[in-house]
Order: C-alpha cells, then sequence, then structure tokens
C-alpha cells in the first residue's frame, strides 16, 4: 500500500470560491456547513472552478501521482507557497506573514 499526503495551497476552498475580506483585511472563512454547498454552485457556474476540481480529483485518484510536488526542502518550499499566495491575495491577513 502506498499512501501520498496532498498539501493544497493555500486551501482548496480559496482556490475555486471567491475570497472575501474583513475590514480589517483578514481571509472571512466559509463556514464548514456551507463549503460543500459553495463549491457544489460554484461549478455549476463557472465551467473554469468545474475544470480545476476534476483536475485536483483526477489527481488525488492517480496512482502515479508524484509524491514529492515541491523541489528541495519540503518545508522550506511550502512555508513559501504559502507566503507568496498570502502576499498576492491576502497580504493584510497576518495569518500568512509567516516569520
Amino acid at each position: 500500500m502506498r499512501v501520498v499526503h496532498r498539501v493544497s495551497i493555500p486551501s482548496f476552498e480559496y482556490v475555486h470560491l471567491p475570497v472575501e475580506h474583513a475590514d480589517d483585511g483578514s481571509l472571512i472563512e466559509t463556514k464548514a456547513t456551507d463549503k460543500p454547498w459553495r463549491i457544489v454552485d460554484a461549478i455549476r457556474k463557472d465551467e473554469g472552478v468545474a475544470t480545476s476540481v476534476l483536475a485536483v480529483l483526477t489527481d488525488l485518484t492517480n496512482l502515479d501521482a508524484d509524491e514529492a510536488p515541491f523541489e528541495g526542502a519540503f518545508e522550506e518550499t511550502l512555508l513559501a507557497s504559502v507566503k507568496a499566495w498570502g502576499q498576492a491575495h491576502s497580504p493584510e491577513d497576518a495569518r500568512f506573514a509567516c516569520e
């Protein structure tokens, strides 16, 4: 048996749902109970979201998926990716400062 852990940067919802910000610039999280319904709605309304979600699911079920999605040191590359996403999409959110 082979188990491959996947990490979504930033998170599945941030990529596939519209990003909403609070007055202080932090990201507003979607309630857990609303996530499935919001993603279904997004898939129905946006072909790009549907294609992207299908690509994620296809990769997750691919037996030949790459186990090491980052080159070099995993933790350093993961942290750099999270920081880059945060700066691009939510620069005021302290959760993405990662110092």
